[in-house]
Order: structure tokens, then C-alpha cells, then sequence
């Protein structure tokens, strides 16, 4: 097992697809470090012609998306956004915690349709009690990226 620093709050963001953004995500395997590409300059590698159009902050990290994204690059891990089945058991579980049984049929109503998150989000900030969903969500959330890391046989202190 390797045990590597690794910040626990930016790699919670970078697997949760409301925080992450349109672009890829990767753990250094040597320093623990995390990295973000976004989508613009994936495109640009991959089609050296675009990487005159990207802006100037997007240039700088052209060396760094080099590196990770080389075919056989052993240093970096590819880090997931957690499954959409994941976050709805999350909902689910801590909607079936709530003792409000009112409440507790709202959310689970909620939890069936389309826009299903929007919808149990809203109705936890009316009901005041969305910060003790994202406490509960942060502390699954942290579970499961232990879990993955785990899984990826690394020992993520932070």
C-alpha cells in the first residue's frame, strides 16, 4: 500500500460532478498531487492546430496535460466522478435518516423525477436543512473516494 498526501477536500470536488467542471481529473502516483484538464486543451492536444486559440492560462498547463496524458504514463491515475447511483443512494439514505415524516415523503418523492437533484436540493434549502445534507454527503462522499483509493492500493492521508 503507498501512502501519499493528497488533499482530501480539492479531490472531493474533483469527483463530484456539481463541483467539477468539463474536464478531466488525475492523481500524481509520486507526490500525491491533483490535476485538472480542462476540456479545451484535451481537444487542443489531441488537434495541435487548436492550441493557438486557447487562452494564455490554458497555455501554461499544455506541459503538464502533456505529461498526463501520455499513452503509458505510469505517474498518474485517472480519477473518476462518482457514479450517478452512488450520489442517489446517498439522497436516499439520508432522506430515510429524517424523523420529519412530511418531509421525508417530499424528498423521496422528489427523488423520482427527472431533475431529481435540483428538486431534493430545493427542497432541503426551504426546509433549512441543506447543510446537514451536504455534511452527511461530504462524509460519504469522503468514504467513497477512501474506498477507491483503497481499491487503487493507496494510503490517502491528508
Amino acid at each position: 500500500m503507498k501512502e501519499l498526501l493528497i488533499d482530501m477536500e480539492l479531490l472531493l470536488e474533483l469527483i463530484s460532478e456539481d463541483t467539477r467542471g468539463e474536464g478531466d481529473s488525475y492523481l500524481n502516483l509520486i507526490s500525491g498531487e491533483l490535476s485538472y484538464i480542462p476540456r479545451s486543451i484535451i481537444n487542443a492536444l489531441e488537434d495541435n492546430t487548436k492550441i493557438s486559440e486557447l487562452e494564455d492560462w490554458e497555455k501554461s498547463l499544455i506541459d503538464e496535460a502533456s505529461n498526463i496524458l501520455k499513452l503509458n504514463s505510469q505517474d498518474y491515475l485517472f480519477v473518476p466522478i462518482v457514479e450517478e447511483n452512488f450520489t442517489l443512494s446517498v439522497m436516499k439514505e439520508y432522506t430515510l435518516s429524517i424523523i420529519n415524516t412530511a418531509l421525508k415523503e417530499k424528498l423521496l418523492n422528489s427523488l423520482k423525477g427527472q431533475n431529481y437533484s435540483y428538486d431534493f436540493n430545493a427542497i432541503l434549502l426551504k426546509e433549512g436543512d441543506i447543510d446537514n445534507f451536504y455534511d452527511f454527503k461530504d462524509y460519504k462522499y469522503h468514504e467513497y473516494a477512501q474506498k477507491w483509493l483503497f481499491k487503487n492500493g493507496i494510503q490517502g492521508t491528508d
